[in-house]
């Protein structure tokens, strides 16, 4: 099945076949859909979670390192 022709503007108008479109369009259903939504939403609380467990560890570490008082500046090359 071909489309219409699309016509730029200074070339010539050209017949495409409808399955490249329909293959465009999954493709595009792949990245934009309603599942997207939920993946942002639950990479939110995930990276919120893992970076207070993360704050957690670094703690312990340093508890267990004995390290806690030190001063973390870097000094410039």
């Amino acid at each position: 099945m071909w489309m219409c022709p699309t016509c730029k503007f200074g070339t010539y108008c050209t017949f495409e076949r409808l399955s490249h479109y329909c293959s465009l369009a999954k493709y595009n259903y792949i990245f934009d859909n309603y599942l997207t939504i939920a993946f942002a939403v639950f990479m939110s609380f995930w990276a919120t979670l893992f970076i207070n467990w993360w704050r957690r560890k670094e703690n312990k570490l340093k508890l267990r390192w004995d390290v806690r008082h030190q001063n973390p500046t870097l000094n410039a090359r």
